[in-house]
């Protein structure tokens, strides 16, 4: 049921947001807009930002889905830009506004678990320390995050794949190099 309620609220905000700006949506408007009560609201959520970082959550497990390895990361990545793209005005937004470390926390968390898996899947056959694994993993997430940021920042101008296709040939091979340097 809570699942429900919480998809009935986002669906409310995601309609207003494409009829006025994000700045002017209130939490009134959202719960008057799917027959709610404010109260139902932040039983689920504890503010605008708390909707929209759900939101994101949901719709990128979605979005990456099985891309999350070795073969496939490129794809998971580039579906992450078209994805931004897609909900541009709630990224720019979040990203924009007073809460940018939550967007860039949630982008943190979506590019490591995306590049956990694929570390995992890498050192299946070597002995790494866990916490050596997390500091290779860190390493890559900050460079993925960073490039995606850039992006978000220059107005997510540039072609998502041409910068998807640079990342690849900088990094192509060198995960797993790291993973083995590492082992044991």
């Amino acid at each position: 049921m809570s699942q429900i309620t919480k998809s009935v609220i986002a669906d409310s905000f995601l309609k207003l947001v494409e009829e006025e700006p994000i700045e002017s949506i209130t939490i009134s408007d959202i719960t008057k807009n799917c027959g709610l009560n404010r109260q139902t609201f932040y039983y689920h959520f504890s503010d605008i930002y708390d909707l929209i970082e759900w939101i994101l959550l949901e719709a990128t497990d979605k979005v990456i889905g099985k891309n999350r390895t070795y073969n496939s990361w490129k794809e998971g990545y580039l579906d992450l830009f078209y994805f931004c793209l897609k909900h541009k005005k709630i990224i720019t937004y979040g990203y924009n506004s007073i809460n940018r470390k939550q967007v860039e926390r949630f982008l943190y968390n979506v590019a490591f678990d995306f590049l956990m898996n694929v570390a995992n899947e890498l050192s299946k056959n070597l002995k790494i320390r866990d916490d050596d694994k997390k500091y290779i993993v860190d390493f890559y997430k900050f460079a993925f995050v960073g490039f995606l940021c850039e992006w978000i920042d220059n107005g997510m101008k540039d072609d998502p794949k041409y910068i998807v296709n640079k990342l690849e040939a900088l990094i192509s091979g060198d995960l797993k190099k790291d993973l083995t340097l590492f082992s044991y």
